[in-house]
């Protein structure tokens, strides 16, 4: 069954929801897990940005596709249920609606992101609130 962004968003929000309310523990057993995964979807984002024949080539582009999709299954799913897992959720489900600041949501940039804070659509300006108030900022 394929995840969609639908969906992806939906559980997201409703993790940072229960998250925010103190319903859900903290499942630190997992913590490390969701934090490697979020490095490697990190570092496949990046590689596709700097090889120059990941958006020519196909086959080239879905080995990094490959590790994202899979990284970002393992994020969806982990039983982790920390406001740090509900955050790297909204990062993850951020990228799937935004195209016009991929790179610095794919990253988890929040300094780029707050010197765009006035550009934001409504949509974005809602998960970067919800992201920042995970963290305690904002």
């Amino acid at each position: 069954m394929q995840t969609t962004r639908r969906k992806l968003l939906a559980g997201a929000v409703a993790l940072t929801a229960f998250a925010a309310a103190g319903i859900l523990p903290a499942a630190p057993c997992h913590a490390a897990s969701l934090e490697a995964h979020w490095q490697a979807r990190r570092r496949a984002y990046a590689e596709f940005d700097a090889d120059p024949d990941s958006l020519d080539d196909p086959e080239v582009g879905q080995r990094y596709w490959d590790r994202i999709d899979a990284a970002e299954s393992a994020i969806l799913n982990s039983p982790d249920t920390s406001t740090r897992a509900a955050e790297l959720r909204l990062w993850v489900a951020w990228s799937h609606c935004d195209a016009t600041r991929r790179e610095a949501v794919a990253q988890g940039d929040v300094t780029a992101l707050l010197r765009e804070r006035a550009k934001l659509d409504w949509q974005e300006k809602l998960i970067f609130a919800a992201i920042l108030n995970l963290r305690g900022e904002g």
